[in-house]
């Protein structure tokens, strides 16, 4: 529970603070001879939303795969185990249990 709210504010914060610092550096490449115009910030802002953008994008698609990723795992490492039940050591255990 706890994770999941440090997760997530740490989150927020870099996706606000993402298009601030990235309309500064796009600014920074549009402007000619050190003068920007209204135009000019208006379309730094416009890339620096295009790249928020792209970094959540490939943050869902990651979060998208990783569980799939895990679970062909998690699969491929409990067909090796034995189940407890159909060991020998087991069936007096399973015997002595009460019916349900």
């Amino acid at each position: 529970m706890v994770t999941r709210s440090v997760v997530s504010s740490l989150a927020v914060a870099t996706l606000v603070n993402l298009p601030r610092s990235r309309q500064i550096a796009h600014e920074a490449a549009l402007t000619t001879a050190g003068h920007a115009t209204q135009a000019v910030a208006q379309q730094a802002l416009a890339l620096a939303y295009q790249d928020v953008y792209v970094v959540a994008g490939v943050v869902a698609v990651a979060v998208i795969f990783l569980p799939l990723l895990l679970r062909l795992r998690q699969s491929s490492a409990t067909a090796d185990v034995i189940p407890v039940a159909t060991t020998a050591a087991a069936q007096p255990v399973a015997a002595a249990l009460p019916a349900r």
